[in-house]
């Protein structure tokens, strides 16, 4: 944009919520909400921007507001039997009871039943209950674990673990390559939080 843009009270309170949940989902970070010490928000940038090469000089014609109160108004979702298969592609799915167990959806993996065992490929990566994908993918604790209150005919995924790396541009040490090279599980998409904040060919920009 050539010229600075007019943010209203109403914005920065969005920028500040979606950003937010971008660190709070991705990384496990949950930080204070207070829009004055923030000193820049990531937001997404309209679909619509990205395929022309004229300036714009509205907020509306820049960003995917869209997206940004889809978010602000629900930030994450659960799966239920109506949900289509579609909707689970290029997702965010967040472990409501683990911090550490993040992943994104790369499409659905119809050989493979919850029933199924976990493939011997998966590494354990402190996950205590293995017996088969839906065990593997519900991480409560052994008092309060009852897997059959699962779907038990609901989908499996093919996702990647997301590795927590703050910092993308630095250089992988040895010791994170294993971890880095073996990022694809399965999982059931039931027992996990879906976030509602989307990657599908965007971008995302930094506003100070």
């Amino acid at each position: 944009m050539p010229l600075p843009i007019s943010l209203t009270p109403e914005l920065l309170e969005m920028f500040t919520k979606f950003t937010l949940r971008i660190y709070e989902d991705i990384y496990n970070k949950v930080y204070e909400y207070d829009t004055e010490k923030l000193s820049y928000w990531v937001v997404p940038v309209s679909p619509t921007a990205l395929s022309t090469a004229s300036y714009h000089y509205e907020v509306e014609h820049v960003l995917d507001l869209a997206q940004i109160r889809k978010v602000c108004r629900d930030p994450v979702w659960k799966w239920t039997a109506q949900t289509s298969d579609e909707d689970l592609i290029d997702k965010y799915f967040v472990d409501p009871m683990n911090g550490g167990r993040r992943y994104y959806s790369d499409c659905l993996a119809p050989h493979l039943k919850p029933q199924d065992p976990v493939p011997s490929n998966i590494p354990r990566q402190n996950h205590k209950f293995m017996s088969n994908i839906l065990d593997y993918t519900d991480s409560k604790w052994l008092k309060s674990r009852d897997i059959t209150r699962w779907d038990q005919n609901q989908p499996v995924l093919q996702v990647e673990k997301i590795p927590f790396r703050r910092n993308h541009l630095a250089y992988v040490e040895d010791k994170e390559k294993k971890e880095l090279e073996m990022l694809k599980t399965y999982i059931c998409p039931e027992p996990l939080h879906i976030s509602n904040v989307s990657y599908r060919v965007q971008v995302l920009v930094r506003l100070r």
